[in-house]
């Protein structure tokens, strides 16, 4: 049985290893971009899923944290389960009490929430061992589980003791066979590190978090994001991670800009740094709440174009019928 989580892991640090390491390259890349960069889409995409990643904070009062997503119209939680960050070494697999996250899981499934779990990733066959007896079971258990996405920052990235990722991820894939996984990093994406682990995921999740410390744009930092991943690893990013934490006196323009970004790149699945944190920021919680779009209305958008090409395509086939038996009426005359 693995040992149960006692760590906290909420407030994000200013810059991790990684993005102090990376840092000048990221500046640079952010203004060779110039303007608005590159899009992928000419149209924008509606924002159907908007989560948050939810802490220790969550688990200590679930009832508060589940109903503030379902009143603020979030409909994914990111459950972090573990706490791995100051990790560089091989260690044993730990995680929050599995009846804690079958509690959350079911009242979750109550609001109309997706719960995914959130666990930091090792590159080390013990821990990947540890890990999937521990979790695999929970999705049997819970149907209201969807996912487990691997925070593959610095205890991936840096680790001292463990195998390369390519054999790592090869490990994790096996042993996670039939389980959805998504992968989620720093912007400046290590390839070396992450491709091997996002060949292996059905989600990409990329933080783009734009905020008034590391003072970058939002919209070029998401198309940044997005570029970066798609080059570096090969699948283009479908779930934008974003920042709800340091943001301006007044958050929703700089929030807003991010969104816009996503939306043209096509992504229509959002998850915001943290449900914590929106808790104590109205004003950020208010936008937020104004994010998801209400799929119906596009279905019906989408019905009807279907209807008006139909319509389109029965007038065409009648002409043609009638022209057909024009040059018929012809050849027997």
């Amino acid at each position: 049985m693995p040992k149960t989580e006692k760590l906290e892991y909420e407030t994000r640090p200013d810059f991790t290893e990684d993005e102090l390491e990376s840092r000048e390259a990221l500046e640079a890349a952010l203004a060779s971009m110039g303007g608005e960069g590159p899009l992928s889409f000419s149209e924008s995409t509606p924002i159907h899923t908007v989560g948050a990643w939810a802490g220790s904070a969550t688990f200590k009062n679930p009832a508060k944290y589940i109903d503030f997503a379902r009143s603020h119209r979030i409909n994914r939680i990111d459950l972090m389960i573990n706490d791995f960050a100051k990790s560089r070494s091989c260690d044993d697999f730990r995680m929050r009490d599995k009846a804690a996250i079958i509690e959350i899981a079911s009242a979750c499934a109550e609001a109309g929430v997706e719960l995914h779990l959130t666990s930091w990733l090792l590159p080390c066959q013990r821990f990947i061992d540890q890990a999937a007896d521990a979790l695999r079971p929970l999705f049997d258990e819970s149907p209201n589980i969807h996912s487990i996405v691997w925070d593959a920052e610095e205890p991936w990235t840096r680790n001292k003791g463990g195998q390369t990722a390519r054999v790592a991820a090869e490990q994790v894939a096996d042993r996670f066979a039939g389980v959805p996984m998504g992968v989620t990093g720093i912007t400046f994406v290590n390839e070396a590190k992450l491709r091997p682990l996002a060949e292996k995921s059905r989600d990409l999740i990329p933080q783009a978090y734009a905020t008034i410390k590391n003072n970058q744009d939002p919209s070029r930092l998401v198309r940044l994001a997005n570029n970066l991943w798609e080059s570096r690893v090969g699948k283009r990013p479908n779930i934008m991670g974003l920042a709800a934490y340091r943001q301006p006196d007044d958050p929703a323009p700089a929030m807003a800009a991010s969104i816009k970004a996503a939306k043209e790149l096509g992504i229509d699945t959002v998850c915001y740094w943290s449900l914590h944190h929106l808790t104590k920021n109205p004003q950020c919680a208010e936008y937020v709440a104004s994010v998801r779009e209400d799929r119906t209305g596009a279905l019906i958008a989408d019905l009807d174009a279907l209807n008006k090409l139909q319509a389109k395509t029965l007038a065409e086939l009648d002409r043609i019928t009638r022209a057909k038996q024009k040059l018929l009426n012809k050849l027997s005359g």
